[in-house]
């Protein structure tokens, strides 16, 4: 599958779902590979739906940069309500005000 076929995948699985929507639609806007083991495939006959399986993110011990864990691990927490409290409670001025200041905040970070 491509891509673009495992991202419209999760998309129809988070569908209805806020915080599920959320976390496809940030990993949707990074370049992170999609082919992991805990982006699941699962079969139905009228259409390809991926999930994403928790679970298995948390057994896998390995292989990933600390940025790539961040992406998924920020994923997760848009996933399962760890941010919902304050972030599902913005207007969408506030919200993209938020974004903004958390791109800005990491522009200005001492590099590595």
């Amino acid at each position: 599958m491509t891509r673009e076929e495992i991202i419209e995948g999760l998309k129809r699985w988070a569908r209805g779902s806020l915080p599920a929507q959320a976390a496809v639609t940030f990993l949707a806007g990074t370049d992170e590979s999609l082919n992991r083991a805990w982006v699941r495939q699962a079969d139905r006959p009228d259409a390809v739906q991926y999930w994403l399986d928790w679970d298995v993110f948390d057994a896998y011990n390995g292989g990933l940069s600390g940025g790539q864990y961040a992406t998924w691990a920020l994923a997760r927490s848009l996933h399962e309500g760890e941010l919902n409290e304050h972030l599902w409670r913005l207007d969408p001025a506030r919200s993209h005000a938020f974004a903004v200041a958390i791109a800005s905040a990491r522009e200005n970070w001492p590099h590595d």
